[in-house]
């Protein structure tokens, strides 16, 4: 038997198989590719098949959900009102009208807004309730404003209705804090002016709003001093020059447990060891008219703070300014016995030559008495 012979004889009886049984028959397209000169539909590769891509659905994760207040960089004057809660939804068109007049005075120049326009806008800053002008000035950058234009929102306070209020205190640290704590150099003539004028109708907010936290949540350099003791030296009564060195004499302890307005957003800062910018400000608080009036308690924590200073350092110059000026400008306090006996003390521990002039007015003390 040949080959082709045995071959021919396998197929047959494959053929009879699969008709004994037909629940194994090939697919009809398979059973084709058996058949000598068969025919079947061609069949697409999946690699050339054409289907559409699967639609999936976007994933958002919590990131995605904070992006946007992340990368916001400009806020509409309604959307920064909108933020505050405790604004009611009647006011805030009202508010973001008057954002929109203050932002104006940022952007354009002084002669391009009509001056009453300008006015009206700042008198209904320093108007506003609390909660209100809480709002606004969190969205202001009043460093840029120009001084005359922080001069005119200073009028509009000292003519207030309610100019000792604690908006006062707030609208006072809002248009000169940044302001001031970012001076090099001396402020303008127009700005301490402008203060001096606000703090003599008003010391309270510019004491509680401005000077004491320039002295204890800032940066205490001589354009800051400088401006302080002018307005102390001509503006401030005795009652304010007794908070503020109370406070000093504390180092901010009476300020910042006190019952008033304290910026607790800002960081405390310290004054001790005191600096020549200390001194000056403490010398214009003992000296300007009108004089404070020590009591036995105020005068003794002054005096013991310049012992401690002088016996640490018996040069020390600026601690025997102040004793002579006390000597010369509270007499009568300093003649107390106790007084007395501790600016005697005083001189002993100390080398420089002011010595010789605090113990010439001591004696000279003496004799009128």
């Amino acid at each position: 038997m040949s080959i082709e012979d045995f071959k021919r004889d396998k197929i047959e009886s494959v053929h009879k198989l699969l008709g004994l049984y037909p629940g194994f028959q090939f697919a009809e397209s398979l059973t084709a590719a058996f058949v000598v000169k068969g025919e079947r539909e061609a069949v697409q590769p999946i690699w050339l098949k054409k289907t559409e891509p699967e639609r999936l659905e976007p994933v958002i994760i919590e990131q995605d959900r904070i992006r946007p207040h992340l990368t916001q960089t400009k806020e509409t004057p309604e959307s920064i009102v909108r933020q505050r809660s405790d604004v009611s939804m009647e006011d805030v068109g009202d508010l973001s009208s008057l954002l929109e007049s203050l932002q104006l005075l940022t952007v354009a120049n002084n002669s391009q807004i009509q001056n009453q326009n300008k006015l009206t806008a700042l008198r209904k800053l320093a108007n506003l309730p609390y909660a209100k002008l809480e709002a606004i000035v969190a969205a202001i950058k009043f460093e840029s404003w120009s001084d005359d234009l922080i001069s005119d929102l200073f009028n509009e306070i000292t003519d207030g209705q309610d100019a000792t209020s604690i908006t006062s205190i707030l609208l006072v640290h809002a248009a000169a804090f940044t302001k001031i704590t970012t001076l090099t150099s001396s402020a303008s003539r127009l700005l301490v002016n402008s203060l001096i004028q606000v703090a003599k109708n008003n010391g309270r907010c510019v004491v509680f709003g401005l000077l004491l936290p320039l002295l204890f949540q800032s940066e205490l350099k001589k354009p800051q001093s400088e401006l302080i003791s002018k307005v102390v030296s001509e503006a401030l009564n005795p009652l304010y020059k007794t908070t503020i060195l109370q406070a000093i004499l504390s180092d901010g302890e009476t300020y910042f447990t006190s019952n008033l307005f304290v910026f607790t957003h800002l960081e405390r800062k310290f004054l001790r060891p005191w600096t020549n910018e200390a001194f000056q400000i403490i010398h214009s608080l003992c000296t300007s008219q009108p004089l404070i009036v020590f009591t036995k308690s105020l005068l003794f924590d002054l005096l013991k703070s310049l012992q401690v200073i002088v016996q640490s350092n018996p040069k020390d110059k600026p601690s025997m300014q102040l004793l002579l000026a006390l000597a010369n400008k509270h007499h009568q306090a300093v003649m107390e016995p106790e007084a007395i006996n501790l600016v005697e003390a005083i001189c002993e521990a100390s080398t420089m030559f002011l010595k010789r002039a605090v113990s010439a007015q001591l004696t000279l003390l003496k004799k009128r008495n």
